[in-house]
C-alpha cells in the first residue's frame, strides 16, 4: 500500500514540476529596484482542524466523511479549517500554516475551492497572511490506493509579510495537491501510511522583495 502511494505521488509530483517549471522563466529582477526571488516547498498537512459546515444541495449529509452527501448530489464546505507544515528552501517560508477552506463540488468532488491563510516563519518572529482559492479536478481512469479516485487541487496563493524578516515582503505562488478521498483529508487521517506519509503537495513561487531606490 505504501508503495503504491509513494509511486502514485511521485509520478503526479513529476508532472507537477513540469507543469510549473515554464512559469518560472518569468522570474529575475524586476523594475522599480524590486527583486523577484524563486522557491519550491513542500506541503504536509496535519490532522489538526475542523471540518466546517457541511451541506448537500438536493439531499442531506450522511455522516459518512467518505461518501458525505448522497450519491449524484453536490457537495458544499464552508469555514473549515487545517494546518499543514510547510518545508522550503527558503528558510523565510518554512513554518507552520493554518488555513480556512471553503468548496463547491460537485457529485464527482470536483470544483472550486478558497480561503484565507497564515504561516508563522520557523527561524524568525515573522507571519505571512494571504488567500488562496483553487480548482479541484478528478484524474480519469486513476482510482487511488483506496479504490475511490485521484483528485489534484491546482492551487494559487498570494500573500504579505509583517515582522522581523519577513516584514514588508509579498509572495505568490502555485501549489499542485494530490488526495486520494472525495473531501481532502490528509493521508494519515485515512490510514495509508502511518506517520511516514508524504506530503500533499509542492509549491513553487516567488518572493517579492522590495529593492532600494
Amino acid at each position: 500500500m505504501i508503495t503504491r502511494i509513494v509511486t502514485t505521488f511521485t509520478f503526479l509530483m513529476m508532472f507537477a514540476v513540469a507543469y510549473l517549471l515554464p512559469a518560472q522563466s518569468t522570474f529575475g529582477a524586476e523594475g522599480n529596484g524590486a527583486l523577484r526571488v524563486e522557491f519550491t516547498a513542500t506541503d504536509d498537512w496535519s490532522p489538526v482542524g475542523t471540518l466546517g459546515q457541511i451541506s448537500c444541495p438536493g439531499g442531506e449529509f450522511t455522516g459518512n466523511l467518505i461518501q458525505p452527501c448522497p450519491p449524484g448530489t453536490n457537495v458544499h464546505v464552508r469555514d473549515a479549517t487545517a494546518q499543514a507544515l510547510v518545508s522550503a528552501d527558503d528558510p523565510r517560508l518554512t513554518g507552520i500554516l493554518t488555513y480556512t477552506l471553503n468548496y463547491n463540488f460537485d457529485a464527482e468532488f470536483t470544483g472550486s475551492a478558497w480561503g484565507t491563510w497564515n504561516l508563522e516563519v520557523a527561524t524568525c518572529e515573522g507571519v505571512w497572511e494571504g488567500v488562496w482559492n483553487s480548482k479541484r479536478t478528478l484524474l480519469p481512469d486513476q482510482p487511488g490506493p483506496i479504490g475511490m479516485g485521484t483528485w489534484i487541487g491546482n492551487m494559487k496563493l498570494v500573500g504579505h509579510g509583517r515582522g522581523d524578516c519577513v516584514d514588508g515582503l509579498k509572495m505568490k505562488a502555485t501549489e499542485l495537491a494530490i488526495t486520494f478521498t472525495p473531501i481532502p483529508f490528509p493521508y494519515e487521517m485515512i490510514g495509508l501510511c502511518g506517520s511516514g506519509c508524504a506530503p500533499e503537495g509542492i509549491l513553487t513561487g516567488e518572493i517579492l522583495e522590495p529593492g532600494l531606490h
